[in-house]
């Protein structure tokens, strides 16, 4: 989102299941733009999400389908969604948040263009400008390791611009959990200044 994302750029996916991120609490998770408001055991909650979306005050999370809600407070309606899976194996779902639909302010798009541009100038030669689907969205290559990500989050905060990290792959594609990474920068726990020119 973020915490995570399959890409910056989404289109309908067979069998995603993509549904509201909930708390040990049983309450739908908050952002505040690019901060989330989830505890650090948050991301342990869905061990085999594909990626987080984040956007005003809501944040959902996205499996790449029913089986992988296994271990998530959702894994009492997976038989439900593997259900209608079966019954509709053609149906694709939309991500949350990333529809043509959504409006997208010019100070919002021009703030994600600055931010990408600086972490460049920064060294991070991997970041490039967000898409026009997705404007406000940094994507997170898999080739970027645990600890280049952390160094790219400490160098290059958002310092509260509405912009949101997709990750181009599962946390086992990437070979650590991304999400406990960056809920470690997004609640505060971590230096989060410098940021680059937005």
């Amino acid at each position: 989102m973020s915490s995570g994302s399959g890409s910056g750029k989404q289109a309908p996916t067979k069998n995603a299941v993509a549904l509201r991120m909930i708390g040990t609490d049983g309450k739908p998770v908050a952002s505040q733009g690019n901060s989330l408001s989830v505890s650090d055991d948050g991301p342990q909650l869905y061990p085999n999400a594909a990626y987080t979306s984040m956007e005003d005050d809501s944040t959902w999370v996205v499996f790449k389908d029913a089986k992988a809600l296994a271990g998530s407070p959702y894994e009492s309606k997976q038989r439900e969604y593997a259900d209608c899976e079966a019954k509709n194996p053609d149906f694709t779902q939309p991500i949350p948040d990333m529809g043509p639909q959504h409006q997208y302010s010019g100070e919002d798009k021009q703030a994600a263009l600055a931010y990408a541009q600086a972490a460049r100038k920064k060294g991070f030669d991997w970041v490039k400008d967000p898409d026009a689907d997705t404007p406000t969205s940094i994507t997170i290559p898999g080739t970027v390791s645990e600890s280049e990500l952390r160094r790219f989050l400490k160098e290059c905060p958002t310092d509260g611009a509405n912009i949101s990290y997709a990750f181009a792959g599962t946390t086992e594609e990437f070979g650590y959990d991304y999400n406990k990474v960056l809920s470690e920068f997004t609640s505060g726990s971590a230096s989060t200044e410098a940021a680059p020119q937005q």
